[in-house]
């Protein structure tokens, strides 16, 4: 991570923490149970916190195109294949030896999810994100050339984004049986690469905007989205309780909820940066910079983090900490209110506890890079550390 980052990188990187809480959110949520199946705002908060994944795709697209294909590729392997790999062996690794929460399995979930292409080893299902990016920067010369068709006319870029606004309402009418969607190298990389595209467009044309007001509406739009989503859940699972897609990051909701987020926070952080060039006290400049510092650096852990903090919630799952949160914040007739606390609670711990496993990990290697050579075995380890993939996993998976 460079030293000095212009405005716009830096409400990326804000983006890209808000993003990773997201998903920290959406896995900390109490499970629906017979009780409560169809509380209204039990599912307006699954809705708020569904679209991480969506708004990590658009990131990727900001940047993704000015790069060269042998460059994409390269990080690709280094950044993505490599942790992808390290990752899935752990968690085997921890699945074999039945860790707490961790189910039993036998090497040939390791060797499927090696070489299947599909993650198969228990507690480790969220690695189907590596899977899809892996597949998609593999379609990234035909990517480029479509793209570079796209940005030629601003009637081209229009049309793509109607065309891919369509293709999603038309699928979300048919109950995602159209086209499938899911969770899937061979049914996610459609709607991650229709949302890599619309993250390009966004931050081509609209990353500048510095008025109060359309941060605000943007917001707005969020939040008015999730309210209609929620009642659209609830409506169709009257009738088709499986039709559970719209909560979902491949649904239109999912598309339109990570397009405003993305542009609220990009407009709201360009009028925050307009109005403090009056002039301030000191003391409000040095706390300015100090929030700024710290976002870059929580971000740069946000990669780790996504890989560490669903195992890691699986681990105290199994120790039962989760539980005695649950009766330590939940009484027995519980209501949104108190559900909000216990969701809060989770999410700081999980990514306070993720983070600092993360800071371990790579503070490990650094500090064995550091230290001077002294046997044959510390001269192997330090030129792993050294090895150039194994630097990019520890800086985290930046597109930029």
């Amino acid at each position: 991570m460079s030293k000095t980052r212009s405005p716009r990188a830096f409400a990326v990187e804000l983006l890209r923490l808000i993003a990773c809480l997201i998903v920290i959110g959406v896995h900390t949520l109490l499970p629906y149970s017979n009780s409560d199946a169809y509380k209204f705002w039990h599912t307006f908060l699954s809705c708020l916190v569904a679209d991480g994944v969506a708004v990590f795709w658009m990131i990727t697209g900001c940047f993704l195109f000015k790069r060269k294909v042998m460059t994409v590729w390269k990080h690709a392997i280094r950044t993505i294949g490599l942790p992808l790999v390290i990752a899935t062996c752990l968690g085997w690794v921890l699945s074999y030896n039945q860790a707490p929460g961790f189910n039993y399995s036998d090497f040939s979930a390791l060797k499927n999810s090696l070489f299947c292409f599909a993650p198969a080893v228990p507690g480790m299902t969220h690695l189907w994100y590596l899977y899809v990016n892996l597949f998609v920067l593999a379609l990234f010369p035909l990517l480029k050339l479509i793209v570079t068709w796209i940005d030629l006319e601003k009637r081209r870029q229009l049309l793509f984004v109607l065309v891919a606004v369509l293709l999603f309402i038309v699928n979300d009418i048919s109950g995602n049986r159209i086209l499938q969607f899911g969770f899937g190298w061979n049914s996610g990389f459609i709607p991650a690469i229709i949302e890599m595209i619309l993250g390009h467009l966004i931050y081509k044309y609209l990353r500048n905007w510095n008025s109060r007001k359309p941060s605000i509406v943007f917001f707005l739009i969020f939040v008015i989205t999730n309210l209609l989503r929620a009642t659209v859940f609830l409506t169709a699972s009257n009738n088709e309780p499986s039709n559970y897609h719209v909560l979902y990051w491949y649904s239109f909701f999912g598309l339109l909820c990570a397009a405003s987020l993305m542009l609220g926070i990009f407009s709201a952080v360009n009028c925050v940066k307009t109005q403090s060039k009056k002039n301030k006290p000191i003391y409000l400049k040095a706390i300015n910079q100090r929030c700024v510092q710290t976002v870059y650096i929580l971000a740069s852990y946000s990669f780790l983090i996504y890989i560490i903090h669903y195992p890691l919630l699986i681990i105290l799952n199994g120790m039962g900490f989760q539980t005695w949160v649950e009766t330590t914040l939940l009484p027995i007739n519980y209501g949104f209110k108190q559900e909000i606390q216990y969701w809060f609670s989770m999410v700081t711990i999980v990514f306070t506890l993720s983070l600092l496993v993360s800071y371990c990990i790579r503070s490990f290697f650094r500090w064995v890079v550091s230290i001077e050579y002294q046997t044959y075995f510390l001269q192997i380890v330090k030129a792993f550390c050294r090895w150039q993939p194994i630097q990019n996993i520890l800086v985290g998976y930046e597109t930029q």
